[in-house]
This record gives structure tokens, C-alpha cells and sequence, in this order.
């Protein structure tokens, strides 16, 4: 089954969707010029462009790609089974610029974002939301607002989470305190991302 990519506004109103061309998409980012969007079926990571035609696909470096992120020069790949787990980061044409190992705690990771200064990441291991500097250092850690945090993302402003166990969207200050809490009457989203206008959803199956 095919899942969809939704671009919405702050109030989680949808304005347009995208399908997706992978059977189990996870994750969904935007480059200023481009989708990438990746596939933990296939082990594909797609390019696509603003209508959701494919441009490129390529092969995830490791099993089960999961969170895919931009940090406004780089791909943010991340990869938690496998030989390898740990943060790829790529050009714009995917090509490897380096890697980041990741604490065996943090393999089982939900999703990554970045606020210009630091990586906050998901442990789903520990329901913890992680902030890292670029080289990899924690910097501290808090409790996520529910137990089944799924994507993270940074809107300029505010972190955003989503938890498919309660389908509520969440606005956090840094610090991981609740401003807002949005019902999106779905517990099939995959993960969430940022594209200086739109929050862009990942689902797992076409509509909600």
C-alpha cells in the first residue's frame, strides 16, 4: 500500500498532498528544491520534485532508513539497524560528506531535525527527545510528550512532535515544555518535517 505525503499549514489544515511512491514510507524532507523522501521497504531513498514526480532514487547506505531531515546545506539521513547506525549527511546530490555514530540507547531513533545549532533526536527506546551538537556531544535530554513519539521537527520557532499512539501534534518550546497540542484524527502519520512555509506529514496509507 502506497502512503501520501501532506503539506499543512500550523492548525494541521491540509493544502496539498502528494502521493508517495514507496509501499512503506517513513520520512520526508525539503531541500528548498526537492523532496526526499525515504522507503524502509526498499532501502530507497527518493528525489523528487515539487509535484512528486521521481527524479532519482538511491540506496540507503544501511537497512531501514528511517528519519530524513534538511539542515539548510545538508541531507540528514538516519539509519538505526544495520551494520552501521548512526547520522549520514549528504550533499544535495547524495553525496557522503560524513557520518555520525550513534550510543547503542539512541538506535532505535524515531526522528532528527535540526535548529541551526543542534540535532534533537527521538529515542524511542527511552521516550527521551536527545539535543546533540554537530559533532555528536549531548548537550541534554528530556522526557517526549507521549510514549510513542514518531518525527520531530523545527518550524524556525518551536520543535513539533508527533505521537501515533494519541494522533496529537505538539508544539515545544526548547526546553520540551507543551505550547500546543493539535488532534490530527490519524495515528498513521510517520514522521514530520519543516519547509519554511508548510509542515510536510509522512503517512503510512493514502488518506486520513
Amino acid at each position: 500500500m502506497s502512503g501520501a505525503i501532506h503539506l499543512t499549514d500550523r492548525s494541521e489544515v491540509i493544502v496539498r498532498t502528494i502521493a508517495s511512491p514507496s509501499t512503506n514510507p517513513r520520512s520526508t524532507c525539503f531541500d528548498g528544491r526537492h523532496y526526499w523522501h525515504s522507503d524502509s521497504s526498499s532501502d530507497l531513498i527518493y528525489k523528487l520534485d515539487r509535484l512528486g514526480n521521481r527524479i532519482k532514487s538511491f540506496t540507503s547506505p544501511d537497512p531501514n532508513p528511517r528519519s530524513i531531515a534538511f539542515n539548510g546545506r545538508h541531507i540528514l539521513l538516519g539509519v538505526f539497524s544495520g551494520a552501521s547506525p548512526g547520522i549520514y549527511i549528504y550533499d544535495v546530490n547524495f553525496n557522503l560528506i560524513r557520518f555520525r555514530s550513534l550510543p547503542v540507547p539512541d538506535t532505535d531513533t524515531a526522528g532528527i531535525t535540526f535548529d541551526g545549532r543542534h540535532y534533537y533526536i527521538v529515542d524511542n527506546n527511552n521516550d527521551l527527545i536527545k539535543k546533540r551538537d554537530p559533532l555528536n556531544n549531548l548537550i541534554r535530554s528530556y522526557a517526549t510528550p507521549a510514549s510513542s513519539t514518531r518525527g520531530i521537527c523545527f518550524n524556525g520557532r518551536h520543535n513539533y512532535t508527533y505521537d501515533n499512539a494519541d494522533g496529537l501534534l505538539r508544539k515545544l518550546r526548547s526546553n520540551g515544555d507543551l505550547i500546543q497540542a493539535i488532534d490530527t484524527l490519524s495515528f498513521a502519520y510517520r514522521d514530520i518535517s519543516f519547509d519554511g512555509r508548510y509542515l510536510i506529514i509522512t503517512q503510512e496509507e493514502e488518506g486520513i
